[in-house]
């Protein structure tokens, strides 16, 4: 009899250390180059100046920078890493007074009571997310993905509903912002547009795209609830994450009330102090640590036992760090081999020639390439802005689509890139193995591209 090939997806660390093997061999066979680079005022990092890119010594990666490229990458990348491994200590302090749980089902029992259907719940909390992306960024809600995976699970959804709605989620309200500093203000800075201009037609995709990532939420939720064999993640073990108990046996004590103020305090200084401090990953980091102390103390726990708590918290994302560190590896193989230049170069040469539409498509797909590489927004920026701006000019876009463009290209895809920590590190503290979020998560993110081109297309035959 003939047997059905089924394809089955590589794990995480055999695909991430394959991509870092094959960034390796490329900078063997891409020919090293470089443009120049100047210092733009309130600009970070120096920027590429146009026309000046030349082919350099081959600089092949030698083994030396292989073997040490992980222990770097985790280096570069230890913000992020210690921001999940605090908030997944803090996290597991929590749930050691119940106060998660609890509040998580007593707010299930008050929707259930108030006969609020699952798909509103969905939609309310699709754009909670989107909107906290839409002003802090995805990578500052990474410590709160556990808290929407056990509400998905407590609505009777899975694990992948749960990831999607933060990742995808804030994903959406993060690429679609029109006051993105790393792939809006600072491209917008390189060419001289006001910062944050053309606002309007960005508030609009913004809107338009998190009701469609909201339908394609309720769409694959509605699924897996009518039959959960359908969700490709039922054989995942979701203790410690998912309600031990009836829903109607929920309820809070003062402590515990306590607790869930602690936590919602620590909600609004992450907000608070991203946009008003500018504070990031250490800062919230830090504000986890403090506030998964502060619970177990007001919940009168042991102080071996909240140790104790982050100790199990950091040893169960362990692995997720080291995905981190790979997914960093492969940037600095890359640059390391001067080969990064070279790819732009190459990629950007044939858009000059093209109608004002398809450029605006193609300038999104080449610069969703390059970002895998170049997972930084406003590193990405200050790779490809002087660039394409030119190029695209030259092809007919004005220079507020074709930053609209960029945007499309530099961010929306974020949810599924693997080399980019944030992705990996939500993907893993929900429980989520790469490969599955992926066959799930594509779904979700074609319509969101379909709909930034629709956009695209508008913007170049309104003289945007």
């Amino acid at each position: 009899m003939k047997t059905k090939f089924k394809f089955k997806f590589p794990n995480p660390y055999v695909l991430l250390l394959s991509f870092l093997f094959i960034a390796c061999l490329m900078t063997f066979l891409i020919p090293a180059g470089s443009f120049d680079r100047e210092t733009v005022e309130g600009i970070a990092n120096p920027v590429v100046v146009p026309g000046t890119y030349k082919r350099i010594d081959s600089t092949p990666v030698t083994l030396g920078l292989l073997l040490g490229s992980i222990s770097q990458g985790m280096g570069e990348s230890s913000a992020i890493i210690f921001l999940v491994f605090l908030s997944a200590g803090a996290f597991v302090v929590f749930n050691k007074t119940g106060a998660i749980e609890g509040g998580i089902g007593v707010m299930i029992q008050k929707i259930q009571k108030a006969h609020v259907p699952s798909s509103v719940v969905i939609w309310l909390l699709t754009f909670l997310f989107s909107i906290l992306g839409f002003v802090s960024g995805p990578d500052a809600l990474i410590p709160f993905t556990m808290v929407a995976v056990s509400i998905s699970l407590g609505l009777g959804y899975d694990l992948i509903l749960g990831l999607a709605l933060v990742l995808a989620g804030s994903g959406i309200g993060f690429a679609m912002s029109p006051i993105n500093a790393a792939v809006v203000g600072t491209p917008q800075s390189i060419i001289g547009l006001p910062i944050f201009s053309g606002m309007g037609l960005r508030v609009a995709m913004w809107f338009v795209n998190t009701c469609v990532i909201a339908i394609m939420f309720t769409i694959y939720g509605n699924k897996v609830k009518k039959n959960p064999e359908k969700s490709a993640v039922s054989d995942v073990d979701t203790q410690g994450l998912s309600l031990s108990k009836e829903i109607s046996s929920y309820s809070l004590n003062p402590r515990q009330i306590g607790v869930l103020i602690t936590f919602v305090l620590m909600f609004v200084f992450t907000v608070v102090g991203s946009l008003k401090f500018g504070w990031y990953l250490n800062e919230i980091g830090g504000i986890f640590l403090v506030g998964g102390v502060i619970a177990g103390l007001i919940y009168r726990l042991p102080v071996k036992e909240i140790i104790s708590g982050f100790v199990e918290g950091g040893a169960s994302v362990a692995g997720t760090a080291l995905l981190i560190g790979i997914a960093r590896a492969i940037q600095i193989i890359l640059t390391n081999g001067n080969i990064l230049d070279t790819i732009i170069q190459s990629l950007s040469g044939p858009l000059s020639s093209l109608n004002p539409i398809v450029a605006g498509i193609f300038i999104s797909i080449v610069v969703g390439f390059v970002h895998i590489f170049i997972t930084s927004g406003s590193g990405l920026s200050v790779a490809m802005m002087p660039i394409i701006a030119p190029l695209g000019v030259m092809a007919g876009l004005s220079l507020q689509a074709t930053v609209l463009a960029f945007q499309v290209g530099g961010s929306v895809l974020n949810m599924i890139i693997p080399t980019l920590g944030s992705t990996m590190a939500m993907a893993g503290m929900a429980r989520v193995p790469y490969g599955k979020w992926l066959k799930e998560g594509w779904k979700m993110a074609v319509p969101v591209v379909i709909v930034c081109w629709i956009f695209i297309i508008i913007a170049v035959l309104t003289g945007y």
